[in-house]
């Protein structure tokens, strides 16, 4: 079909439609390989000129703001420095951190991404060290395409990779050409590699941009016998790198491509100029970490693929238990049993949070490995548990010696999903027991049981089977953990972190050393939890209200605890604030049917976390009734006095829909066997912390009219 003029024929289409340049504004041009319209002028520096677009050296690149020296060309700073660092216009190596990138003590690594400790700056291919950064070099991945092992753009190259000495690499090119048309439909370019491996080698795949847009892989084995596939990062930028714990003998495929092409999430690209170089990299085969199977944690990070290896030693049983209270949510991953770092046993399901793991001898292999990642959330948190059968009417017990300022905590695991007893007593007393120490947080079973040591003593920790039946497995986890002190003055705040991985249920305690009278809040930073605190005599105090809990303080030291609701990997931070003023509304929709003739009525209760003494006070009502002179409404406050707002005094109005102190004031019943009514301001100046009670009476004899409280708001100030 012939086009007129700024017309192209669409063979997918059948008919004519307009050139990619005829959408584009003043100072734009179309490019074919994005399908988009991109700015045709670059600004360039001196001793530079403009070329197809880009800046070229002339001879040395010198760029104009905003832009970085990339290949030997200008390019936007940030396209080319990836987060954490910043643009240095006309430097060699452009990309350094920020200036506050990373702490103190740490040092940013270009190769990862990441802040990593000074100790452990190891700068790999593609980095140099400096100042104890490492920085890209982006020099060394033009060398490796200058002189690569394997050209994938040459005539007749087959594509095999042969996997070089350790310290060695073996480098590739290639090019993703624009997509073609193929039984209707269009396909997509990739480069198919393939090399033979062995189970047990560490490989490093490495992959960098030389145009292509996101350079992307898929890590697959050939054979039947094992399914595995791996990914590269999804947002990696324009180098993506991950190592590789293969799981046979056999030949592998190495496939490369844009990374959303790859994924199918967007439609087939390429271009000439989708040129890119890569590596791969036999590593030397990490030190497995060493894991106490008795209850103890392991924690790491997918991204970090060498220390995710774990080995359990001194097993009891051939049997053992992982519970894994944090699992990655930008990922996808896979638990692998290893019989010796040679032979690969089998690839597990984490999904559910619980694997176990059959048949084992003395020891067990475990790998945490990632099959794909897809944003910054890859840490996980287990636990593992080597438990014996435990018949009906037996019991675990255990002796801890505990320092004054420690605390034990408790946890049991079980295959039948069953509440144990548990408890926590010395020489005299039980301490703490509950019938339901259970394997989660439901309501039906609490997670754990905690005993804080205000001295030095010695308590035993019983787990006993009281179902009526035999369990075939249970696991028990003991945590003793020491407490920390934080000061608090009158307008001062402070804070405590736990900084280890925790999981469901567990806690963190802190010594609070109180130096004045009033009131304080206590959150927890950045995690779901609840939060509790102990006075000096051992009774609990204060309430809570948003996840916060607030206590009315005198001069002594209490103890305060946070208990996360989800495991989380980064610990948590218990905050303490001092709250000179506070003030409240809270508000309560109860929709309550009033009794006739029933005293005290209906009720309602609202709780006011913090309130040491009462300076203003009204309150909003809506109490429906056909005739509201029958109602008699009375509040009462946490200390027990109680008194009568609206008394009965006859007529025919319906409702009472306002606020007391403002437009409700209070009525004197005009029958005579009545107590008079006051005005809500008695409550001025009481101690207002507790639960208020709202009472609403319907005294008539007249009707037989039932009444409803629909909504109230206690409004207070009060100071701490």
């Amino acid at each position: 079909e012939e086009c007129g003029d700024g017309q192209v024929h669409d063979a997918q289409l059948g008919r004519c439609v307009k050139k990619g340049e005829a959408y584009c504004g003043e100072g734009t041009k179309f490019d074919e390989h994005l399908g988009q319209c991109v700015v045709e002028i670059v600004e360039c520096g001196e001793e530079t000129t403009e070329e197809g677009g880009e800046c070229l050296a002339e001879p040395a690149v010198a760029c104009g703001e905003g832009t970085v020296v990339h290949q030997e060309v200008c390019r936007p700073a940030e396209d080319v420095c990836g987060p954490g660092t910043e643009g240095e216009p006309g430097a060699g190596d452009p990309c350094t951190p920020a200036a506050d990138a990373c702490g103190e003590g740490t040092s940013y690594d270009t190769a990862t991404g990441r802040c990593i400790s000074d100790a452990e700056i190891d700068c790999g291919p593609g980095t140099f060290e400096d100042r104890d950064l490492c920085l890209p070099l982006y020099g060394f991945y033009d060398e490796l395409a200058a002189d690569p092992d394997l050209d994938m753009t040459a005539d007749g190259a087959d594509g095999v990779i042969n996997l070089p000495d350790r310290g060695e690499l073996f480098s590739f090119v290639g090019t993703i050409d624009e997509p073609w048309m193929e039984d209707g439909q269009t396909v997509q370019d990739v480069d198919v590699y393939t090399f033979d491996g062995e189970a047990g080698q560490w490989l490093r795949v490495t992959l960098f941009s030389l145009g292509l847009t996101e350079p992307g892989f898929i890590v697959d084995f050939v054979g039947q016998d094992v399914e595995y596939r791996r990914f590269s990062d999804l947002g990696a930028g324009i180098e993506t790198s991950r190592d590789l714990l293969l799981p046979a003998d056999g030949a592998y495929e190495l496939v490369v491509s844009n990374l959303p092409q790859l994924l199918e999430t967007l439609s087939p690209a390429g271009g000439a100029d989708w040129h890119y170089v890569g590596y791969v990299e036999v590593l030397e085969a990490p030190e497995p970490l060493e894991v106490d199977p008795e209850g103890d944690g392991f924690s790491g990070d997918l991204s970090e693929e060498t220390s995710n290896l774990f080995t359990v030693d001194d097993l009891e049983s051939t049997r053992l238990d992982l519970i894994f209270d944090v699992l990655p949510t930008d990922a996808e991953a896979e638990l692998q049993l290893w019989s010796d770092a040679k032979t690969h046993r089998e690839s597990l399901d984490i999904n559910d949070g619980r694997v176990t793991l059959e048949g084992l001898d003395e020891s067990a292999l475990l790998y945490f490995d990632g099959v794909f990642r897809f944003g910054a959330s890859t840490d996980y948190v287990a636990s593992a548990f080597d438990g014996k059968p435990l018949g009906d009417g037996e019991a675990i017990v255990e002796q801890i010696e505990l320092e004054a300022g420690e605390y034990v905590g408790v946890f049991q695991f079980n295959d039948e999903n069953r509440p144990l007893s548990a408890s926590i007593s010395n020489d005299s007393d039980i301490l703490v027991a509950t019938d339901s120490l259970g394997i989660d947080g439901s309501d039906e079973a609490r997670p754990s049981l905690y005993w804080y040591a205000a001295n030095d003593e010695t308590v035993t920790v019983e787990i006993e089977n009281d179902t009526g039946e035999d369990i075939d497995f249970v696991a028990w986890e003991v945590l003793v953990e020491s407490s920390e002190s934080v000061g608090i003055s009158a307008g001062g705040a402070g804070e405590s972190a736990y900084t280890d991985a925790m999981r469901v249920g567990q806690r963190h305690y802190v010594e609070l050393e109180v130096d004045f009278q009033g009131a304080i809040k206590l959150s927890a930073r950045d995690v779901s939890a609840h939060v509790g605190a102990y006075d000096e005599e051992g009774e609990s105090v204060g309430l809570s209200l948003d996840g916060k809990t607030f206590v009315d303080v005198d001069p002594q030291t209490y103890v305060a605890y946070v208990e996360v609701k989800e495991g989380t990997s980064a610990g948590v931070t218990l905050e303490v604030e001092e709250m000179a003023e506070l003030n409240w509304s809270e508000s309560s929709e109860p929709g309550v049917e009033i009794p006739r003739g029933e005293s005290p009525g209906a009720s309602d209760t609202i709780d006011i976390p913090s309130c040491r003494t009462v300076e203003a006070i009204d309150m909003d009502v809506e109490i429906l009734h056909a005739q509201r002179g029958d109602l008699v409404v009375r509040l009462q406050s946490p200390e027990g006095t109680m008194y009568t707002l609206k008394a009965q005094h006859g007529g025919t109005e319906s409702d009472i829909i306002g606020n007391f102190n403002q437009t409700l004031g209070p009525n004197y019943m005009v029958l005579s066997e009545a107590a008079p009514a006051f005005a809500i301001d008695e409550f001025l100046g009481t101690h207002g912390t507790g639960t208020w009670t709202l009472f609403v009476a319907d005294v008539g004899v007249s009707n037989y009219v039932l009444g409803t409280i629909e909504s109230w708001t206690l409004n207070l100030e009060c100071s701490g």
